[in-house]
């Protein structure tokens, strides 16, 4: 009985194609043997050879893009291309900050230590905001400052309200008790 493909015939043959695996259901059309010439038009047989990355996406940038992180030493800068310098946090901001939320918890606490901490906070975060704004740009905190400027402020305003309504308190106490 013969084989309906024929593989068994081109097996048992002699020819060029009997050193060749059988044939397989997965071949694509057009597809030359192995040792087969290409077509001589000047085209690939293949198609047009595929990109290579990914496509790009959106509009193509004229000039590409920049390379990531900063240049070679000794590169000079591409147009358009800027590299930032880390920013230090200023040390009298964050003071000024600890010290304004500090504040703001011991004046309900404790009434003593309510009076210097906040000024603390106010005097720290006047002396960071104009060491930044001296600095033009190197060093960061400014926000920091104005919250510690700011809280400070409530903290005063707290520790002398409590202040007040102790003192009235005393004083109300004295009277009481002297009859």
């Amino acid at each position: 009985m013969a084989d309906p493909s024929g593989e068994s015939d081109r097996a048992s043959s002699d020819d060029e194609w009997s050193s060749l695996p059988p044939a397989s259901p997965y071949d694509f059309p057009g597809m030359t043997a192995p040792g087969a010439q290409a077509p001589s038009n000047g085209q690939s047989p293949y198609g047009p050879p595929a990109p290579y990355g990914q496509p790009p996406f959106g509009p193509p940038v004229p000039y590409g893009q920049p390379p990531y992180g900063p240049p070679p030493y000794g590169t000079p800068m591409p147009m358009g291309y800027t590299v930032w310098a880390r920013r230090d946090t200023d040390g009298r901001a964050v003071a000024s900050l600890i010290c304004g939320v500090l504040s703001l918890v011991l004046g309900f606490m404790c009434v003593g230590l309510a009076i210097p901490v906040p000024i603390v906070a106010v005097v720290l975060g006047v002396l960071a905001r104009r060491d930044i704004a001296a600095s033009g740009g190197r060093t960061a905190g400014s926000g920091m400052a104005v919250v510690g400027i700011v809280t400070g402020a409530i903290g005063i305003v707290v520790a002398l309200f409590f202040l007040v309504f102790f003192g009235m308190a005393i004083a109300n106490a004295a009277e009481v008790a002297s009859g």
